[in-house]
């Protein structure tokens, strides 16, 4: 949100990509991540093996960008925003509800826990 409220202030200089995702020192292991799906949402199994591609063990976001520009920080902490995730994709893959409505919802609660 504060995002778009940017972008429609200010000249195209603002135009290019973002990155919003954990503070500094507080990023999860790619296996950390599949470990918060599998224990939150069992349909999706993840099988390992071993293949030609070498996958990083850490995937990081840099949102300094982001912190330095728009002041923005994120609200929840990642087991949070991933159970958020792991329920928008229930909700819609599993339950068939409106993808629009689920998203209105989870905007909605987002915002009268960080904006009240």
């Amino acid at each position: 949100m504060l995002l778009t409220k940017e972008l429609n202030e200010f000249e195209s200089e603002r135009y290019s990509a973002w990155n919003f995702g954990p503070s500094n020192g507080k990023e999860l292991k790619v296996a950390d991540i599949v470990q918060l799906f599998e224990n939150q949402w069992k349909k999706p199994r993840v099988d390992y093996i071993d293949g030609p591609f070498k996958e990083s063990h850490n995937l990081q976001i840099d949102s300094r960008k982001a912190n330095i520009n728009l002041g923005w920080s994120p609200k929840w902490n990642n087991e949070e925003i991933f159970s958020q995730t792991i329920n928008w994709y229930r909700k819609v893959h599993e339950e068939s509800q409106d993808a629009l409505i689920v998203s209105e919802k989870q905007i909605a609660h987002y915002r009268e826990l960080n904006f009240s």
